[in-house]
């Protein structure tokens, strides 16, 4: 995102909206924003970050996981990677081959974490844990910026972004494949 911000959008331009535009990361648990300078800088008062303690008990759940799938080796292998971010916790399935376990990993991740206030998404590529859900932040961001919904436009790819392009009043802009989007979103994006 910084990337493209920096590229096609100019420093002038990122000074004058800092106050207008905010991005959702790591299923919506990092918030970043401009800055008085155009640069793209992580919000502490805004995000939502995993600590320590529920990072390693998530790992460790992980690891049981998918040694009961008989898919731990492909941990080690580079098949599927586990990254750890601030505000969350994501398995990439690099080997489109596995990607077929994806949705069975994420439920028993789910009966394994239930009652922890983790939130599971899945998308065609990877697993996202985190404390919060795309749409839980966006909602939460929108009411303390005091943002009128039909000034929102909320961009996703993936199916872990269809609650997010769910949220009533906002514009939804869909970039990713179209075969994917559920009927209930057709419509809208």
């Amino acid at each position: 995102i910084e990337e493209a911000f920096i590229k096609y959008m100019s420093r002038k331009l990122r000074i004058q909206y800092r106050n207008q535009m905010h991005f959702l990361t790591e299923a919506g648990g990092s918030i970043w924003h401009f800055d008085s300078e155009g640069d793209i800088v992580y919000d502490q008062t805004k995000s939502v970050s995993l600590d320590e303690d529920i990072k390693r008990n998530t790992k460790e759940q992980i690891l049981v996981v998918m040694l009961e799938c008989g898919l731990g080796q492909h941990l080690t292998s580079g098949s599927i990677v586990l990254i750890e971010r601030r505000s969350e916790l994501s398995l990439f399935f690099t080997d489109p081959g596995l990607r077929v376990y994806i949705e069975q990993i994420a439920q028993a991740l789910q009966a394994r974490l239930s009652g922890q206030n983790l939130h599971i998404e899945r998308s065609s590529i990877a697993i996202d844990i985190a404390l919060c859900t795309k749409a839980e932040s966006a909602t939460r961001l929108i009411e303390e910026l005091g943002i009128s919904a039909d000034n929102v436009y909320i961009f996703g790819d993936n199916f872990n972004d269809f609650d997010m392009l769910a949220l009533p009043g906002i514009h939804s802009v869909f970039v990713g494949d179209p075969s994917i989007l559920p009927a209930y979103l057709k419509d809208r994006v």
